[in-house]
């Protein structure tokens, strides 16, 4: 007697279909009218329509017919099988042809023992990849019409901030958002939030504690502002309630997002690291620590330094406070401190039009208004407006967390994070010179710092 192997599928996108058990009583019957033993059944749970979808009912089917397990394979309907046309389904094809066996299906006109049967599987498959493509095409314009309303994305974890139907704020989490964005818009360590949040035992909505990546990661979701995103862009007003404003959100994000903020490096472990650089090669200096001996500002060995430059760390990291503290007189910083953020305004504006005309432009060149050279030209020309502005407004985001007046005299006072806070808003960098030699004591005129004002 000839042997045959049973496969089904059961979709999760179709509940009303007919069940496993049923496809496989239809198979079944086919068999016993052709008189095959059924030696095998294999079956999978999966959506048809997503490519990626992994198969293991379908690939043990393969190897079935390869080992030459089986003279016939028997399915209930070729969509069981394939939805995406004949190149999904040709692996199977062609191990069908190298082996001698044949395909059977219950509901559809095919055999490929006969040259008929053979081309209607192709016919059916090719039928069965336009019925999803057509599937896709509508579930894609539903999901647009969806966000054009303004509504929120079904499914998922509930929104950190908001209850699960998106109908209201959870104070306490909209507290903790609204907290933790003016911290970041001041200076503060994303890192140094996250050991706040998780020693008071906050957790996200799915019960974690919270990551760095986690806590980015919220914080530039623009839904916090009340806007439907699709796509990467927005779409419409969102119909939920917002926790924090337009513009706040768009200097989270410039700062977030700014290149020269690097995310995922270990936190600073000491005060000048990042600003010092050597006078001689340019080179980052860094804090090393000799066995016996005072910890220093060294410039590093090749490829990354000279090695020719070091300077007392502690000695170093004093004078810049004298210094911060004198340069606390300066009309310039004063001015600078008590802006009324009105460029930041201005750049908030402009990178929201620019965005706006990104997105015009790509509807120019879907509808053919524009040839794919004048959007390319247009296109370079608005984005590095767009990275200018956000680069802008990122360098002016963040403002100092402490006032002038109370900041005077108390330098030594400040924890570690808010005179990092402070060395990043007034300061640019500090060129080290070289020592003068036979001078055995601290020189300060080595430190030239440059200031941001």
């Amino acid at each position: 007697m000839k042997r045959s192997a049973i496969y089904t599928r059961l979709s999760k996108d179709r509940p009303e279909e007919r069940s496993r058990a049923d496809q496989e009583a239809d198979c079944t019957a086919l068999c016993r009218a052709k008189g095959f033993e059924v030696v095998a059944v294999h079956t999978d749970l999966e959506s048809g329509y997503r490519r990626t979808a992994r198969r293991p009912g379908y690939e043990a089917l393969l190897r079935d017919v390869q080992a030459g397990a089986t003279d016939a394979v028997v399915i209930w309907k070729l969509d069981r099988l394939t939805r995406q046309g004949i190149r999904q389904i040709a692996p199977l094809l062609d191990v069908l042809e190298q082996s001698g066996t044949i395909l059977l299906s219950v509901h559809d006109p095919i055999d490929t023992s006969t040259a008929m049967g053979e081309g209607t599987l192709g016919l059916l498959a090719s039928v069965a990849k336009q019925e999803s493509e057509n599937i896709s095409v509508r579930t894609r314009r539903a999901k647009l019409h969806h966000a054009e309303k303004g509504r929120h994305k079904d499914g998922g974890p509930r929104p950190f901030g908001l209850t699960r139907d998106w109908s209201a704020v959870v104070p306490e989490e909209a507290r903790l958002i609204r907290s933790a964005a003016e911290r970041v818009l001041t200076g503060d360590s994303l890192r140094s939030i996250v050991l706040d949040w998780n020693r008071q035992g906050v957790v996200t909505s799915t019960g974690r504690g919270w990551s760095i990546q986690a806590l980015r990661g919220l914080l530039l979701q623009r839904r916090l502002y009340g806007v439907r995103v699709h796509d990467g862009r927005v779409v419409a007003k969102g119909t939920w309630p917002s926790i924090l404003d337009e513009a706040t959100s768009r200097r989270l994000s410039a700062v977030l997002t700014d290149p020269k903020r690097r995310s995922g490096r270990p936190a600073h472990s000491y005060l000048l690291t990042g600003f010092l650089w050597c006078s001689r090669c340019g080179g980052r200096m860094r804090s090393t620590h000799p066995s016996g001996g005072k910890r220093k500002y060294t410039c590093p060995p090749k490829p990354d330094g000279c090695n020719g430059i070091a300077i007392l760390a502690d000695d170093a990291e004093r004078e810049v406070g004298a210094q911060i503290l004198i340069a606390m007189d300066s009309p310039r910083l004063r001015e600078t401190l008590h802006d009324d953020d009105g460029g930041g305004e201005e750049f908030t504006v402009a990178i929201a039009a620019d965005e706006m005309k990104l997105e015009e432009l790509a509807q120019d060149w879907a509808a053919n208004r524009i040839t794919r050279p004048e959007w390319l030209v247009a296109r370079d020309a608005v984005q590095a407006r767009l990275d200018q502005s956000r680069r802008r407004l990122a360098e002016i985001a963040v403002k100092l967390p402490l006032v002038q007046e109370d900041l005077s005299g108390r330098w030594e006072d400040l924890t570690f994070d808010e005179k990092r806070q402070v060395l990043g808003v007034v300061v640019d960098s500090i060129i080290v010179m070289p020592a003068t030699r036979g001078r055995h004591f601290f020189d300060p005129t080595r430190l030239s710092i440059k200031w941001r004002f």
